[in-house]
């Protein structure tokens, strides 16, 4: 039996014990039994009761994780070294993964990296950290000398996460290279969109989703296409590129119509004022109904659950009762995608809303879509699997 004997170890209970031991990469505050003080970014060793050895990490001192772990080998020394090389290994990964006709991916997974509370996107020529902790600081200061080396890369943005303090505004600082202009074109299975990598929050497009851009695209010719939270329009412009018969983008932002209007005219596409409905979706498909308007393939890709003005977030109740709806619009022998991007909402409660709401209509799932090979999370880590997409068949 090893004793760790280093100074202060972090002591915790049985069921963080089993958690680590299952593959959990943080300890809930809760399961902490020590907690003492101490300072963000503090390097700690996980113990159990009997002060055997189960993982090392950093210590968070607010919020509910209390220390986001990197390594459960005994022997690992978290130091520069350590995240010099998970860096390089993380980079090596994405140079299998990506193809070659693709400019924006996720360089660094937090966690399915070994290099927690933060990540980095490759957008174009630029790089984007988003940090969600602050005890993650050592780590950023050993990456970003070794980001700076990287070939074709201008400058690197980061974007602050957690919150910041009272009265403070997350925000979006310069950490090295030269200030990008606010639209950067980006580009993903050869076709153009724009991004804004000094923006305080997001850049205008998700690359977790790239498989069902992909999907839409391949069984986008000759349909009636709908895309539901259509936002900067990267759905549509799939759907345009795999020659669509028509697409109808739906959004709540005119801001977000002006961009997907811009992405469309990068890639040579035209689209009228018909094709762009600003409104909220629920209401826009009641429209539609009422108006005897259908489509053969609708996409609903709404946002993260919680998030939204204060009584308008989305949640479980609002999605049910907007895919009990579509099935009014929908034409018989119809493709529906449907995405969840967060782990709140379960692949099995998913699927039995999907079959709630059209029970009146047989329903086929054709494919299921996780987030890409990018985005890496370690087993028994659920948090991580957050992207769940069903490709169906509506009869």
């Amino acid at each position: 039996m090893t004793i760790v004997r280093e100074d202060p170890p972090v002591r915790v209970s049985s069921d963080a014990r089993s958690a680590i031991r299952k593959g959990h990469p943080w300890v809930f505050r809760e399961g902490v039994l020590n907690p003492g003080p101490r300072p963000d970014g503090k390097l700690v060793s996980v113990v159990d009761k009997q002060g055997r050895f189960l993982a090392r990490g950093y210590w968070e001192e607010e919020g509910a994780i209390a220390v986001r772990l990197m390594t459960r080998q005994r022997d690992d020394m978290l130091n520069r070294a350590f995240v010099v090389r998970a860096l390089e290994k993380a980079i090596r990964r994405r140079e299998l993964m990506i193809p070659h006709d693709t400019d924006v991916y996720r360089l660094v997974n937090g966690e399915g990296d070994r290099l927690p509370g933060i990540t980095v996107d490759r957008v174009g020529q630029y790089l984007v950290t988003r940090v969600y902790s602050p005890g993650a600081q050592w780590i950023l200061d050993h990456i970003y000398p070794e980001l700076e080396k990287l070939p074709g890369i201008k400058g690197c943005y980061e974007q602050n996460r957690f919150n910041p303090g009272p009265g403070r505004k997350p925000m979006a600082r310069l950490i090295f290279g030269e200030e990008a202009p606010q639209e950067v074109v980006i580009t993903e299975d050869s076709l153009k969109y724009t991004a804004d990598v000094t923006a305080s929050m997001g850049v205008g497009f998700f690359p977790d989703y790239r498989a069902g851009r992909a999907m839409v695209r391949r069984l986008a010719p000759g349909r009636r296409v709908l895309n539901l939270f259509s936002y900067t329009g990267a759905f549509t412009v799939a759907a345009m590129a795999g020659g669509a018969q028509s697409v109808v983008s739906v959004d709540t932002m005119q801001s977000a119509h002006t961009k997907a209007r811009r992405n469309l005219e990068l890639n040579g596409f035209e689209a009228s004022g018909e094709d762009f409905v600003l409104g909220d979706a629920y209401r826009t498909v009641i429209k539609f109904a009422r108006d005897a308007k259908a489509f053969d393939f609708v996409i609903v890709d709404p946002p993260t659950f919680g998030s939204g003005h204060k009584g308008s977030a989305w949640n479980v109740e609002k999605y049910d009762k907007l895919l009990h709806e579509l099935s009014s619009i929908l034409e018989p022998d119809s493709l529906l995608l449907v995405s969840s991007n967060t782990f709140k909402l379960s692949a099995q409660d998913f699927e039995r809303m999907i079959a709630r709401s059209f029970f009146e209509r047989p329903v086929t799932v054709l494919e299921r879509i996780h987030q890409p090979a990018d985005f890496p999370f370690p087993p028994g880590f659920p948090e991580g699997a957050y992207l769940k997409a069903y490709l169906l068949w509506v009869e």
